[in-house]
């Protein structure tokens, strides 16, 4: 089934912290890799302090992991809404996400502390050792009084306070003393600093660089106050959840402001290919450039000491990295509260960043759904990224993407009737074969061999062969295969750092999307190589795109045609089939829709040979039908986005720039737009003479329904869509009585989009209809 999609609400916290808890996890994690990465590349080994480091990252990983189990399970909502079992996964998660992040925090101190020892002088180790001392003892306790915070055998059941700790003093303990530390940290290295004989401007970036942790004392603070309101409420699934929050940028900032020195070594070493002399010292090795220690500003200290602590000074060249740490949360309030489109309803995690929104569009084919439920929530206009907003089809279509549509040749469609027929008999032959062998038959398959064979030799004059096979043509196949590979890469081009991850997981999605590409052009480089017409008296599409107007240049580039070879075939096929796969569902779970549509088209044709493009145009149940399914299963979920000029769009003034998104699925299951929107009901479509016509639809807002998209990206190929589903119904439901196989309700519930829909096969069996001697 569909995952149902969370919503943020006031008494649903849960998906709010699970977004910040992954935040903040790429932040650190990044950060983390950053450090370790430049050191292994400038030294190829790692000192204490980056083991330290690594530990941290890793526990803090952990914790995030345990924080999310916790979500899932009701964190972050009232206990009246959870079970017995879930409510104590909460309590054992967070048990151990606590345990792991006192763990962690102690990590990133000790690497502090070692990288201390490293750069201080001889007279100030007694201090650094001492900070170590009580940082070791303070660490422990903690860990142990956490671990032992409630009475054998269930030490995470912290709900009795009879058998428990006085959590309030525990962690009010541990966070003063956190801060008090860091203080003295803090403190110690800017003693030092400030004795070295160096420009004050060298000073002050040192400073703020490794002092970047005084932002820690304003969060912990506030981790101290939200904690303790949490432990004094009774309902401590969703009182926890602010302190769930604060807990995860405690551990994040920790991370992030040990691993800050780190970042200027990785732009030197980018930058000049070379590794640098205090480079060459850490790793041992002599250079007639070292510092000297018999200099003034570095007396007191080892030589060791002199090359560590220049490494720390040359961080201090750019303060861009020195207050990254700042830029972060800048970012945030920027686009929370100052951006141009801040006034714009939206979930605030989409107005900081838009990687939700591509993820789930682009990986894990879920976005469609949300995009439904956002309109509902917040209105026609919603933003769903920093700078790019959804825009529901009732303003959308006239506002945005403009009012001259697209035009399709008709006079070409007629033409090439005979050629549509052709394949939709080849069709009806196989089907009869299977349904007088009583076999079960798959829909979705042979209505995309049918639009794929048709479309090909439309385009081409060279059909895929599909309905004669019985299978899928290697360039069709991999045309399946490769749906969810066009997303990836398209990912790709967005986060570049993400690349090698989404490699990782869809290499072969995207390997058979380039296949079916080039695979594309082979076909269309062929068809090309023919000619304008490629056979005496036969015109196809190619055709009409290469013949020249009066100016003598081509419809369309030779280039311009290759490149958008697979978009012409499978804007012209796939999308068929779907809503014929999409109407043998819907039709097959409503019976008296079926029965109306069976009876229209039984009762307009005597012989199969009268259904023609033509007269199925006239059968208005059919076409509403169509229509229906089209609404309620657009093939094309989500229109091409486009980029703002700068305009007033509802009342709100979108900038340039801005990026706007129709999705059809949303603006079709809008209950603003119709009425039942989640319903297959045909009859909102017919014109009031019709018997079957009812009031209850007047009200529709019929100017949006827009399926092949609107203005000059109207689908040009619509007409064709129109005729071959009219045509396809037709002598199916003419010839044919049918059933789904019983167990598929969920087949389209349960779909993913990747601008296509990827479908399951739809099973159905087709007996003749009883009256078929007399007919045939």
């Amino acid at each position: 089934m569909h995952p149902t999609q969370e919503v943020i609400t006031d008494t649903n916290k849960s998906p709010l912290i699970k977004v910040l808890t992954l935040m903040f996890l790429v932040i650190f994690l990044l950060s983390c890799s950053v450090r370790i990465g430049t050191k292994i590349v400038i030294t190829k080994t790692l000192s204490v302090d980056d083991i330290f480091t690594i530990a941290a990252t890793a526990l803090a990983i952990g914790q995030s992991i345990a924080t999310i189990i916790g979500c899932d399970n009701g964190l972050g909502k009232p206990a009246s809404r959870l079970d017995s079992s879930e409510i104590d996964i909460i309590f054992k998660s967070q048990y151990a996400a606590n345990t792991m992040f006192i763990a962690s925090v102690f990590c990133c101190k000790v690497s502090c502390t070692v990288c201390l020892r490293m750069i201080s002088r001889e007279s100030q180790r007694w201090i650094v050792l001492g900070f170590e001392a009580v940082i070791g003892g303070w660490g422990a306790s903690a860990l142990i009084i956490n671990l032992f915070q409630c009475e054998l055998p269930t030490p995470w059941i912290y709900a009795n306070d009879k058998r428990c700790i006085d959590r309030t003093a525990f962690w009010t303990y541990y966070s003063i003393t956190n801060i008090t530390t860091d203080i003295g940290i803090i403190i110690v290295f800017c003693e030092t600093v400030l004795k070295i004989q160096i420009p004050w401007s060298k000073k002050i970036f040192a400073i703020s660089v490794f002092g970047s942790r005084i932002l820690l004392i304003p969060a912990i603070a506030v981790q101290i106050y939200l904690s303790n309101k949490a432990f004094s409420s009774t309902d401590l699934t969703f009182a926890y959840w602010e302190a769930a929050i604060s807990l995860q940028l405690v551990q994040c900032l920790s991370i992030v402001t040990v691993c800050v020195p780190s970042f200027r070594p990785l732009f030197n070493s980018l930058e000049s290919g070379q590794i640098r002399i205090d480079d060459l010292r850490r790793q041992g090795k002599s250079s007639s450039s070292s510092y000297p220690s018999d200099m003034p500003q570095y007396s007191g200290y080892r030589s060791s000491q002199i090359s560590t602590f220049g490494t720390i000074l040359r961080t201090t060249k750019s303060a861009e990295e020195a207050t990254l740490i700042v830029t972060i949360p800048t970012v945030i309030i920027y686009r929370l509260y100052f951006h141009p489109l801040a006034e714009v309803p939206d979930r605030k995690i989409h107005a900081i960043t838009g990687f939700l929104t591509q993820w789930k569009s682009h990986i894990t084919g879920t976005w469609l759904r949300e995009a439904a439920q956002l309109h509902r929530q917040y209105g026609p206009i919603v933003r769903i990224g920093p700078n790019h907003i959804a825009v529901d089809g009732s303003i959308g279509w006239p506002q945005v993407y403009g009012h001259q549509p697209g035009k399709a040749d008709d006079a070409a469609l007629v033409e090439q009737q005979s050629v549509i027929l052709q394949y939709i008999d080849l069709l009806m032959k196989q089907l009869t074969q299977r349904a007088e062998s009583g076999e079960l038959i798959d829909i979705v398959t042979w209505v995309n061999l049918t639009t794929f064979d048709i479309i090909g030799d439309l385009t081409f004059s060279e059909s895929f062969g599909g309905l004669k096979s019985g299978g899928y043509h290697p360039w069709v196949q991999n045309f399946f295969d490769g749906i969810r590979g066009e997303g990836m890469m398209r990912l790709m081009d967005r986060y570049l750092l993400l690349k090698p991850f989404i490699l990782a997981i869809g290499y072969r999605h995207i390997l058979e999307s380039m296949e079916s590409a080039e695979m594309s052009m082979g076909k269309a480089k062929a068809r090309v190589a023919l000619g304008e017409q490629p056979f005496e008296g036969r015109r196809d599409f190619v055709t009409y795109m290469l013949r020249r107007g009066k100016d003598g240049v081509t419809a369309m580039s030779e280039t311009e045609l290759l490149v958008n070879s697979s978009i012409v075939i499978g804007a012209g096929s796939e999308t068929t089939a779907t809503a014929l796969s999409g109407a043998f569902f819907y039709i097959g779970t409503h019976p008296q829709v079926y029965c109306s549509l069976v009876d229209e088209i039984r009762g307009a044709f005597t012989d199969a040979s009268d259904i023609t493009l033509k007269s199925t145009a006239q059968l208005q149940y059919l076409h509403a039908c169509i229509e229906e399914t089209l609404r309620i299963y657009p093939p094309a979920a989500e229109t091409p986005p486009r980029v703002c000029p700068g305009a007033t769009i509802s009342g709100k003034y979108i900038p340039k720039g801005t990026v706007f998104t129709v999705y059809q699925w949303a603006t079709f299951r809008n209950p603003s737009n119709f009425a039942d929107p989640d319903s297959f009901q045909a009859e909102r479509w017919l014109p009031k003479t019709h018997a079957l016509y009812d009031e209850k639809y007047a009200g529709d807002k019929r100017a949006v329904f827009k399926p092949f998209s609107y203005g000059e990206r109207d689908c040009i190929g619509k007409n064709l869509a129109y005729a071959e589903l009219r045509v396809i119904l037709s002598h199916i439901l003419f010839k044919f009585d049918f059933e789904l196989k019983p167990g598929q309700s969920d087949w389209h519930e349960k779909q993913t989009s990747f601008l296509v829909w990827d479908k399951d096969p739809l099973n159905i069996t087709l007996k003749l209809r009883q009256d078929e001697a007399s007919i045939s």
